[in-house]
Formats: C-alpha cells, structure tokens, sequence
C-alpha cells in the first residue's frame, strides 16, 4: 500500500503515519488537507502537496507497508 493511500484510510482522525528508517530515523507524514507535512526526528522537514510526491519522497525515505 502506498503512503498516500495508507493515510487516506486512517480512521483514527489523525491522519498520520510513522515509520522508521534503516538508520533508525523516525518518520512522520501527516495530511493537513491541501498539502502533507513530513518531520525526520519530531522536526519538520517541509510539505509535500501531492500524493504522488508524497509517495516518491516515502520510497526515498524507505517507508514500507
């Protein structure tokens, strides 16, 4: 399942996913309507507005789901 998709299914009303990576980073993507916000480590990396560039930057970022 793609980031995106994963995000727009979440029911718990946070929309917001967390992962970590190989190097023990901890990921966050969550959806602020028009537009995503991606934090490395609690600090915010910037914003994505699309969901295919969501998807792109969690493949870089190796998200798995």
């Amino acid at each position: 399942m793609k980031l995106s998709e994963k995000i727009a299914a979440i029911e718990s009303g946070e929309y917001a996913v967390t992962w970590t990576t190989p190097d023990g980073s901890i990921m966050k993507a969550a959806d602020y309507g028009p537009y995503y916000v991606v934090y490395r480590n609690g600090e915010p990396m910037g914003a994505i507005d699309s969901p295919d560039d969501l998807d792109t930057f969690a493949a870089a970022n190796h998200y798995t789901a």
